[in-house]
This record gives structure tokens, sequence and C-alpha cells, in this order.
């Protein structure tokens, strides 16, 4: 199994191994000090309000930045603003743990929203330039494993040093730094995919130098494919990330009669099926198509959530939680791979920071709008049966997209007989 694994990842550009490490780096940081963010914001005295705000601020400022962020990338180019917005991340990482007062750390950690924002996008970019669009799906599937894996391992890491409230700042400004050096050093000069794909035409088939500004979000937005997954990273991030995170743990106490317990083994079996269908996801992608992998993860998602509007059983509840798992694997193999073939490794970093800002939207609305109707309603299954309409509404437009993998001789000879690694 093993040595499957390795031959199908085999053929992946060297930047992309990279650019995973360095999205492990990120999230094992962002793992160890997420535990004790509202911990530390309380010990100057603030409200639990206060406390929670960080967490908004943060998402917001990444959100606001997204724009800034696809049109230094454009600028730039990719790696550069990379290296400077995590950069940013452990500079303002370090300010946090040395913030002697509420306002400044959250003047510190909203700030790092922007190093944050610069990050994602920068990374993603890089990532749809330099592979092969044969081979796009294993790479989106695998530097999503690099977040998971890192997710799953940050708080362990953490743990190590809970002995201060301080220190995980220090330690993530540490790991980030160590990213920065790795992607000056071995990103800076990166090579760029070149096959016939690499030429974006518009409806006539003629041919658009680039996808940056204002006319190349229209061009994408006259794309059914990019369309397709903009609304599904909205609902993606609304459900999975937004409405999920919050409102499970108080599904699991209060409806399942569990308790906190059961949250955290809800969490940590979906995030042991992402990590496990990761591989998968991305091989559907690139081998039988695009619009496979992403009804598959739609439909996940979509089973995983109509469980939990169901009457609530503990079994229905873990297993909709390996759903969620499964569903989130397709879908992140997929929507990059489908979102590189909309760019065809042209530099769209207006594209893919719109497709970014909706996952963040919906991460931001989730909480807010799934609290609203669990509050005004005092209904479970009302607040999933809602977002089970959001995301049935994504299968719909998924079922009614056309196929985005390249299909012409060159990509099928790839997809048989991966190229040996350099």
């Amino acid at each position: 199994m093993l040595t499957r694994v390795r031959t199908n990842y085999a053929g992946l550009p060297r930047e992309v191994f990279v650019l995973t490490a360095v999205a492990f780096c990120v999230a094992v940081g962002f793992g160890m000090f997420m535990p004790v963010l509202t911990l530390f914001a309380k010990q100057f005295g603030v409200s639990d309000f206060a406390a929670s705000l960080i967490v908004s601020l943060f998402a917001a400022a990444r959100l606001v930045s997204t724009g800034t962020s696809a049109w230094m990338t454009n600028r730039f180019g990719e790696a550069k603003v990379l290296a400077a917005g995590l950069a940013i991340v452990a500079v303002t990482s370090i300010m946090v743990g040395f913030a002697h007062s509420y306002p400044e750390f959250l003047i510190w950690r909203t700030a790092g929203g922007l190093g944050s924002a610069m990050f994602t996008v920068s990374a993603l970019a890089l990532l749809l330039r330099v592979t092969p669009a044969p081979m796009r799906g294993r790479a989106s599937g695998l530097y999503q494993g690099g977040f998971v894996l890192g997710n799953i391992t940050g708080p362990g890491i953490g743990a190590l040093f809970a002995y201060s409230l301080r220190m995980p700042f220090f330690v993530n400004a540490a790991m980030v730094t160590a990213a920065t050096a790795v992607t000056l050093v071995m990103l800076l000069h990166a090579r760029f995919a070149s096959d016939e794909t690499a030429v974006v035409v518009d409806a006539e088939d003629n041919p658009i130098e680039n996808l940056r500004g204002f006319s190349g979000l229209a061009h994408g937005m006259r794309m059914p494919v990019y369309r397709a997954v903009v609304l599904a990273a909205l609902v993606q991030g609304f459900v999975l990330y937004g409405m999920r995170n919050a409102v499970v743990p108080l599904f699991a106490v209060h409806e399942v009669g569990g308790s906190s317990r059961l949250a955290s083994l809800a969490f940590g079996l979906g995030s042991a099926a992402n990590a496990m269908f990761l591989y998968s996801a991305g091989r559907t992608s690139d081998l039988r198509g695009r619009k496979p992998a992403f009804l598959l993860g739609a439909g996940g998602l979509l089973f995983g959530v109509t469980l939990l509007a169901s009457p609530p059983h503990v079994s229905s509840f873990l297993f909709s939680a390996v759903l969620f798992g499964v569903g989130g694997a397709f879908l992140g193999a997929s929507m990059p791979a489908m979102l590189g073939d909309v760019t065809r490794g042209a530099r769209g970093g207006v594209l893919i920071a719109v497709y970014q800002a909706a996952s963040d939207l919906g991460t931001i609305l989730g909480p807010f709008i799934g609290g609203a109707i669990l509050e005004q309603t005092g209904s479970y299954s009302l607040t999933f049966g809602f977002g089970a309409v959001l995301v049935g509404f994504v299968v719909l437009i998924g079922l009614r997209t056309p196929e985005s993998r390249p299909t012409h001789r060159s990509a099928s000879s790839s997809l048989a007989t991966p190229p040996p690694a350099d």
C-alpha cells in the first residue's frame, strides 16, 4: 500500500511537497495556540464576549485582506508574497506573546489576519501554477493533508507547553519562521508547469493574457465550473467550518446526552477520516474526474448534516462526523483542482482570492446564522436542516456543472504513467 502511494505521488513537482511541509508548520502552530487563545485573553480581565471576539476579528481581517493579497500575488509573485505573509504571521505571533493588555493582544492578533490571507492566497496560487493539470487532484489532496496532519498534531505539541499561556505563541513563531526560511530557499525559483493547458481562452477560443483584476473575475464568473467552486466554498465554510464547529458541541451535550468528550471524539473521528481519504480523493479527481469527486464530497457532507437533523443517537452522531471528514476530503481535493482547471496555469490571483474569501465568509456567517436559528427556534433539527438545504443546493449545482478535467492525450498519458521524481 505504501509503495502504491509513493508511486502515485512520485510525479508531483518538488514544490508541492515543500508547500505541504509549509502548510504543516502553519497548521501545527495554529493547533498549538487555539486551545489557549480565549484563555489568554481572559487573563486581561475581559468578558467572555470580548475573549471570543478575537476569533471573529481574525477571520474578518483575513476576509478584508484577501483582495490586497491577490493584488500583491499578481504584482510581486507567489513565492515572495508567501514568504512575506509567513513573516507577518511570525512577527505578530511574537507580539501577541509579549502583549500586556487586551488592546495590544487584539491589535496584533487581528494584524496576523493579513499575513494569514497573504499565505493562503499565494500558496494555493503557487500550488496550482507548479502542478500539471493531470495531477492537480493529488497535489491538492497532499497539500490539504499537510493542514489536516498539522491540526491533529498541534494540540498534542501545545500540551507540552501548557505550563505557560504565552509559550505556544513563541513556539508558533519559531515554526512559522522556519517555514519562511524554507520558502525563501526552495520556492523563490519555482518551476511552473508548462503544457498546452496553460493558455486560458474565452468563450470564443481567444487567448487571455492573464486573469487579473475585475476583467479576470468577470471571465471566471461566466464559467459554470468557477461559479460552482465559489458556491461550494461558501457553503462548505458555512456548514463544515462555521455552523458545525459552533453548534455540534452544544448538540452533543444537550441532545445526544453526551459530554464535551463526545464532541471531541466526533471532531477527532472527522479529522482522522479526512486524513485517510485525502489520497483517494485526489486520485479520484485525477483519474475519474473532478465532477465525481466533487459530488462525492458534497454528497458526504449532505448525508452527514442530514443525520444531525435526524433524531439524535450516539451512533448516528459519530457516523455523521466520519461523513463530514470524508466529504471534506473529496471537496478539498476536487475544488482546488477545478480552480486550477479554470486558471490553467495563468496568474489568476483574483479568482483564487474570491474563492478563499467565499470560504472565509461562510466560516464567519455559519456560527452567527446557525446560532440565531437555534436561539429563535430551540430546534437543532431545524438548524442542521437549514445547513442540509444549502448543501443540497450545492449538489444540484454540481450535477449541472460540466467536467473540467483536461482529457487531451498528454493528460491521459501522464495519468497512466506519472513521470519519475526529480
